[in-house]
Formats: structure tokens, sequence, C-alpha cells
């Protein structure tokens, strides 16, 4: 028998004897083996958290019809993941409660053909072309959303698309963003679904926040994020772009908001902006603790209505530059100010954040090929990438549904389309559920 089978059969039977789920006694054994680790070498340094400066939420224009047929699945059948039923995780969503109009609901389990083992990955899709994905997102049906981020050096030419795949990584359908730059450095960056099943797109190369309505056949702009003034030396009023720099925006991130629309995240700005479903357009939080033209690259909403973003490069870091999670608290209707989870270590390059059921996040780090589990309040990493099966190559979007984390595989610059892919990565997590508030 097999070092990997003898080692599930094990898990599954202390899971019995306990009266747990495997995935909570690999948890469990998980924690047993770390704390004997560390009573033998000792707990590590605490490590102080740095507090950054506080900060503060059109009719849309339709782009070109896309009138092409349904895209055609690819020819070689892909493998079928399998995902654990709900009753296997003990994951309790936060009790907080607040209007979820817009928000993405969780995503029900499905009946599929193979499992992935913990730890391991498995191929979901191949990417057609213009290849070169970026941002994943999954609807409520199971539809999983990927938005491709072709530019000069990575992808085919032309406008990107957003391609829509079946439960079981067959393409049924594509859309094409018209109206992007035609040289541009940087295509479509993040993709999400939001409660009505409306599909939001980040088109960096225009600052353009788009939305595919439910049965429609081409997207519309729903907002234009501006290009702010320096806050340079207090002479422009607020709003503007934290620092001394003034760079144009560049769109990075996605969230749903729970108030409905979005919240997108704005590396170049330094700015977290809130998008409304009619096309007002806000900013939301400011970063100071920034290098000049870095900020955040992705936002997260977690269960209690607070931010976690990924962050380019800190000024404030030890040493500077470093990349870091940050999270920005929340009290009624205004955000306080953003405090630093963890810095990153220099060269991982983190692109998007996404949050768990467990109250951690997972993130996709493009610099060094790998997905980290990060624990919000303990500060702690859990890295995935050395040894993988396929392995990653510049992720750089995620997507986690019960058991199972999509990881859109970018390929480096000029890859060709053998690495243009979606994995899915084994974990023992669920997504986010929130609570709607009543409205009465």
């Amino acid at each position: 028998m097999s070092d990997r089978r003898w080692i599930e059969r094990a898990l599954t039977a202390l899971a019995e004897r306990l009266g747990l789920s495997t995935g909570q006694a690999y948890t469990v054994v998980t924690g047993l083996v770390v704390a004997v680790a560390l009573v033998g070498v000792g707990l590590p340094p605490v490590v102080g958290r740095h507090v950054v400066a506080p900060a503060e939420a059109a009719a849309p224009t339709s782009s070109a019809a896309d009138g092409t047929p349904p895209a055609t699945a690819p020819e070689a059948p892909l493998p079928v993941v399998e995902l654990p039923a709900p009753s296997s995780f003990g994951f309790t969503p936060s009790s907080r409660t607040y209007d979820t109009t817009g928000a993405t609901p969780s995503v029900p389990a499905r009946s599929l053909t193979s499992a992935i083992p913990l730890g391991t990955t498995a191929r979901f899709a191949m990417v057609p072309d213009p290849g070169a994905p970026s941002g994943v997102a999954i609807g409520a049906d199971g539809t999983v959303y990927v938005a491709t981020g072709n530019a000069l050096t990575r992808g085919g030419s032309g406008d990107g698309v957003v391609q829509a795949f079946d439960p079981t990584g067959r393409l049924r359908r594509s859309w094409t963003v018209a109206g992007m730059a035609a040289t541009r450095s940087i295509g479509l960056t993040d993709v999400v679904v939001d409660g009505t099943g409306a599909v939001w797109v980040l088109d960096a190369s225009t600052s353009r926040v788009l939305r595919i309505e439910p049965g429609v056949a081409a997207p519309v702009v729903v907002a234009t994020v501006p290009d702010l003034p320096s806050c340079a030396f207090g002479l422009a009023s607020p709003p503007c772009e934290p620092g001394l720099s003034n760079g144009a925006p560049e769109l990075r991130g996605l969230a749903i908001r729970p108030q409905g629309g979005v919240y997108v995240a704005d590396r170049v700005q330094g700015t977290i902006w809130s998008v409304d479903r009619l096309g007002a357009v806000q900013p939301t939080v400011s970063l100071d603790d920034r290098l000049a033209g870095e900020g955040p690259v992705d936002v997260a909403v977690m269960g209690d209505g607070s931010l976690v973003a990924t962050v380019s490069a800190r000024l404030g870091s030890v040493p500077t530059g470093l990349p870091a999670v940050v999270r920005v608290p929340v009290d009624g209707d205004a955000f306080g100010a953003p405090t630093v989870v963890t810095d990153l270590a220099s060269g991982d390059a983190p692109q998007a954040v996404v949050a768990t059921a467990s109250g951690r996040v997972y993130v996709a780090l493009s610099g060094v090929n790998e997905v980290v589990d990060v624990g919000l309040d303990q500060g702690d990493q859990v890295r995935h990438g050395p040894g993988l099966d396929p392995p990653f190559d510049v992720p750089v979007g995620l997507a986690l549904r019960d058991g199972s984390l999509l990881v859109t595989n970018q390929g480096a610059a000029n890859a060709d389309a053998s690495h243009w892919l979606v994995l899915a990565l084994g974990v023992a997590d669920r997504p986010l559920a929130l609570t709607p508030r009543s409205t009465s």
C-alpha cells in the first residue's frame, strides 16, 4: 500500500474514533506535529504590528455587442474535481449581520467524480486564446468565470475576454471586452460575481469597471475611476492620491460590497474605491504606508465587514519595500486605520486575496509561484508551492469553493498556451458566507 493511501486510511480511522471529519482530523494532526516541533526548537519571537495612517463608498454605457456564438469546449476532456460535502467542515461563519445585496453567496457543494487530496493540485481547465488568465470567480450555480490578462508580453492579441466554464472545467461561453487600449502592458485584472448573478470585471488598461448582466451579450461600462491629484504637502484637498507621487489609476482587484456594487483596489494611486451598482465612485480607504506607485493589489471582505488587502510595497517595513497583508477595521459604515497583519518576503509579489470561513485568507504569490495561507489573528503563514504537480507558474487569481482553491496559472512573460491553466489546490476550508441583515 502506498504511503499516501496508508496516511489517508489512518486519518479516516482517527476521525471516526474522535467523531470528527477527515479534514478536522488532518488539522488536529497537523497542529500536534507543529506543537511537538515548537517544544523541541522553542517558540519564535513575536513580531509587532505596524500602523499606517487612517483614511476614509452614470448611467452605464454599452460596449460593442459580442454577437459570437458560445465558445466551443476544449477537445480533450479535463479532469473532474470532487468537492467535499458541507458536513466535512466545522467552520462557523461570523455572526455579524449586514446587508449582502449583491454579495457572493456561498457555493453549494457538487457531486463530482474524483477528489483532490489536501495540499495537492489538479488541473481544472485549460484557458484558450487569448489566454494569460488573471482573475477567477465562482457563481452560485458553480460556473467558473475567468478574465484574460493578455497584453504586450502575455497571451494572445486583441481585446481581453471573460470566459465561463462549467463545474467540470468545460468552456461554455465567452464575452469580449471591447474598447481596451490596443497597446497595453496590463489587461483584464479581476472578476467577481454578485448575488444577482452579474459578473463584474476590471479593465486596467482604461481604468474601467464593467458588468455583465445575466443573459446579456456584452459587458457594459459601469464606471471609470478618476486620476487623482497628489496629496503632496497638502496642496490638494481630498480626495487625492496619498504621498508625493501622482500616477494614473491601475485597477487590480475586486471584492463584492455588502451593500451592493464592488470595492476596487487601485495599486498605483494607493486607494481602495467603492463603486455602487449605478456607477457612483468614491475613495474608501487610502494607504499612506507605501512606496510611490505601489499600493493595494487586491481586496477581500471579511465576515465582520472589515477589509483585507494585499499591498505591493510598504514604506514602513524593515527593510523598506516589503509587500504585506493589511487589514482595515470597520465601525458601522466607517473604516478605521489599516494595520499590518504580516509583512511578506521580498520578491513574493502578492496578487489575489480570498477570505475563508475559518477567518484566514489565501494569497497568490506570483513572484515565487506559491499560494500562502495566512492567519489574520496569528500572523502565521503556510505556503503551498514547492513539489506540487502540476506546479504553479505565476499564480494570479484565486477563488475558493468547498475543499478546493481555484488558482489561475498565467505563466511567465511570453509563455505559450500550455501554461494558461486554472489549477485546483486541495484545502481544508470553504468560502465565507455572509448573513443578510433585515431591512425592517
